[in-house]
C-alpha cells in the first residue's frame, strides 16, 4: 500500500516528497513519479529506496530541488514488491513565483513591483 503525503519545506526551487509504504511482509521499494503534467501521463521518478519488508507503514522522503519558480508539480509516491506496484493518489505542489524589486531612493527601501 502506497500513500501520498503532503511535501514538505517547499521553497522557491524545491520542496520534500513524502509518502507512506506499507510492505505487508515483502521486500519492498518505493520512488516518487513527478513532473508539470496534471495527468500524471508523462513524469520523471526519483531513485529506488528500500521500504522494509514489515507490516507496519514506513515514511519515504525526497528531497527535489532545481525546480523552477512559478511552476506547478504533480507527485506520487510508488511502491513495488511481489504482489505488485502500487501508486498513492496525486498531490500538487505550487512554487512561488518569483517577485521583482526595485530601489526608489537612496535610503535603499525595497518596493514591491509585483502583487504578492
Amino acid at each position: 500500500m502506497a500513500t501520498t503525503l503532503s511535501a514538505t519545506s517547499v521553497g522557491a526551487t524545491g520542496a520534500t516528497l513524502n509518502g507512506n509504504v506499507t510492505a505487508n511482509g515483502l521486500s519492498t521499494t518505493a520512488w516518487f513519479e513527478w513532473g508539470t503534467d496534471p495527468t500524471m501521463a508523462t513524469y520523471r521518478s526519483t531513485p529506488t529506496q528500500a521500504a522494509g519488508s514489515g507490516t507496519t507503514s514506513q515514511l519515504v522522503s525526497f528531497p527535489l530541488s532545481g525546480l523552477s519558480m512559478g511552476m506547478t508539480y504533480y507527485f506520487r509516491i510508488a511502491a513495488s514488491n511481489g504482489s505488485g506496484t502500487t501508486r498513492g493518489i496525486r498531490h500538487r505542489i505550487s512554487l512561488p513565483e518569483r517577485r521583482r524589486w526595485r530601489r526608489p531612493c537612496r535610503r535603499h527601501r525595497l518596493e514591491r513591483l509585483e502583487p504578492p
